[in-house]
């Protein structure tokens, strides 16, 4: 989503994007990850991963490309992420500290919302591991941005709903209302994996 810091609506800015990260499109085009340090009636400052200050001037055209908080499931190096707002925050638009979740499935622990660990997640996908997985069938794998697969235990985000057997190319589900959809997964990888429900 972008947003333009106006004049007219600088204060709304703030309270909105206000510690968010996101990213700001520079002049060139390029996109640099930043976090929105503060702003006030004519001027917002960002800082990057190595804490160098970008300022826009109101009403310039400068453009942040917010990162929306939606639930969803991210391969993270070997780790599964799952990714969710934390409800109680809602009037920040944004990826921030106050107001998103990150916790990784494969070591049960909370992430650490920093540059680095966004710039893996939002950045550059790489889907080298997807399709090593696909091929051998084995490991900690997000399948898609709902499904994921974490020490043979199924998952829609964070929630368990089944097992998988490597071995027997098999995901038993708890429950039958996720099978199609698991099924149209597996389909689109084009991995050869049976899904039963109860």
């Amino acid at each position: 989503m972008i947003e333009e810091y106006k004049y007219e609506g600088w204060k709304d800015f703030q309270q909105r994007y206000g510690g968010t990260f996101g990213w700001f499109e520079k002049e060139n085009g390029e996109k640099l990850l930043v976090q929105v340090s503060h702003c006030d009636a004519s001027t917002v400052v960002f800082k990057d991963a190595s804490k160098m200050d970008y300022y826009a001037k109101v009403d310039s055209g400068n453009k942040f490309h917010f990162i929306p908080v939606v639930k969803s499931v991210y391969q993270h190096g070997d780790s599964v992420l799952v990714v969710k707002r934390i409800p109680a925050k809602q009037y920040k638009r944004g990826i921030c500290k106050e107001n998103t979740q990150i916790y990784n499935l494969t070591s049960s622990s909370h992430v650490n919302i920093s540059f680095e660990n966004l710039a893996t997640i939002f950045g550059p996908k790489d889907d080298k591991l997807l399709i090593q997985w696909c091929k051998e069938r084995t490991g900690n794998i997000c399948l898609d941005g709902v499904f994921s697969i974490v020490k043979n235990i199924v998952y829609i985000y964070d929630t368990p709903i089944g097992v998988y057997k490597a071995e027997e190319r098999l995901v038993k589900l708890d429950v039958d209302v996720f099978k199609q959809e698991l099924s149209d997964v597996f389909t689109k990888l084009q991995v050869d994996i049976l899904v039963e429900g109860v």
